[in-house]
């Protein structure tokens, strides 16, 4: 026969284990929600920087602006890459140099639509796990918009392109513990 303080004690054991146990296991997945959505918000202004250097001509005619200061980290030896096509997906305009420098290949991923993000977690451009994104972002105009001389048509001013951008999930894996 088991006496009551045994059964209380041992009673009162499980439960507080259960209580603790609950609690750093939803502290670990916050802690790791929250790297993630830092992550994947990094991946966002990758996105928005390099529509910045995307510009377009009154003529409509696209080009992009590659300044190794502003992205160091789309170097050749870079952990990011980055294309950028016409709003189809068709046709290339350009690419990181650590795309150039691999002979490498960046995929758009699918469903890309203007003001949502499509994010596919595959193979990188360097064969690193990586978090891809594609997005449909507004060229930057390359003229003086208060400029009333210059006639642009209303096309060119509204003009889309997507932007695929590719970024390393090294770092992260071994932060979260959790290769994927």
């Amino acid at each position: 026969m088991t006496s009551i303080r045994l059964t209380i004690t041992r009673n009162t054991s499980a439960v507080v284990f259960a209580v603790v146990s609950a609690l750093c296991l939803s502290g670990f997945l916050l802690l790791r929600d929250v790297q993630v959505r830092a992550f994947e918000q990094a991946i966002e202004d990758d996105l928005r920087v390099v529509a910045n250097g995307v510009k377009v001509w009154p003529d409509g005619d696209i080009y992009l602006e590659r300044s190794p200061v502003l992205l160091p980290e789309f170097a050749a030896r870079g952990h990011k890459a980055f294309v950028v096509r016409d709003a189809t997906g068709t046709a290339p305009i350009g690419m990181s140099q650590s795309l150039i420098a691999n002979e490498a290949e960046l995929n758009a991923v699918r469903g890309a639509v203007p003001g949502v993000t499509s994010r596919l977690y595959t193979l990188g451009h360097n064969g690193q796990p990586a978090l891809v994104a594609t997005r449909l972002l507004p060229a930057q105009c390359d003229w003086d918009l208060d400029d009333a001389t210059i006639e642009v048509p209303s096309d060119v001013r509204e003009t889309q392109v997507q932007i695929t951008v590719s970024t390393d999930r090294t770092a992260l894996n071994a932060a979260l513990w959790t290769p994927r």
